[in-house]
């Protein structure tokens, strides 16, 4: 019965008074890289990370010189990925951090001003919600259910996963509005994508099948 049928995304909890205070004591620091971006998750096929590095590899070294990227995470394609940062002569632009506690993701995060998954395939990312709660902008894909919380050129850029399309982006970082987008990812986590937004959600639905 579609009149029965309730769709509700995931929620997560927003950062303390406390947290957000370190968050901006964070983001008042002094930052060699104008562009700073970082990716989190497992170091996979499936996650894209090989398209960013490619398309690193390709940028023009005068773009390329405003650009630094984080990967947070493990996985099996580290070794190999690391390898290939090497062998382009990115590690000056690319750093693996390896596994992070959850509970400190958000102040890598608050370091940075673009938060980017290019992943091949995916359900509702729990990164990208957590990217938006730091008022991240976000660079991701037409993929699953990242077009439901990113819409392109509102609160991020959605591309399919794609060198050329990253590559497009990325030498052309001062088209965008990347604070304005930053902004609008924190509005719309406060308005749709809160634990208490997701928990009254589920009371409405079960309230309305009394």
């Amino acid at each position: 019965n579609p009149a029965k049928t309730f769709v509700m995304l995931n929620g997560i909890d927003d950062l303390t008074e406390e947290q957000r205070k370190e968050v901006e004591a964070i983001r008042g620091r002094q930052y060699h890289f104008k562009y700073r971006l970082c990716c989190t998750g497992t170091i996979n096929t499936r996650k894209g990370h090989l398209y960013i590095i490619e398309a690193l590899n390709r940028m023009s070294k005068e773009k390329l010189a405003n650009v630094h990227v984080d990967f947070l995470g493990e996985g099996v394609q580290r070794p190999e990925l690391e390898e290939l940062v090497r062998q382009y002569g990115l590690e000056d632009h690319i750093s693996f951090f390896g596994s992070i506690p959850n509970v400190d993701v958000y102040r890598h995060l608050a370091e940075q001003n673009i938060y980017i998954l290019m992943s091949q395939n995916e359900g509702l990312p729990i990164s990208i919600i957590e990217a938006m709660r730091a008022g991240l902008p976000v660079i991701s894909t037409k993929v699953a259910g990242i077009p439901e919380i990113v819409k392109d050129g509102y609160n991020g850029i959605l591309l399919q996963p794609s060198t050329d399309e990253l590559l497009s982006v990325l030498e052309n970082l001062d088209d965008f509005d990347w604070q304005n987008m930053g902004v609008k990812s924190r509005e719309r986590f406060e308005k749709e994508l809160t634990f208490d937004r997701m928990r009254k959600d589920f009371c409405d639905m079960f309230d309305s099948l009394q």
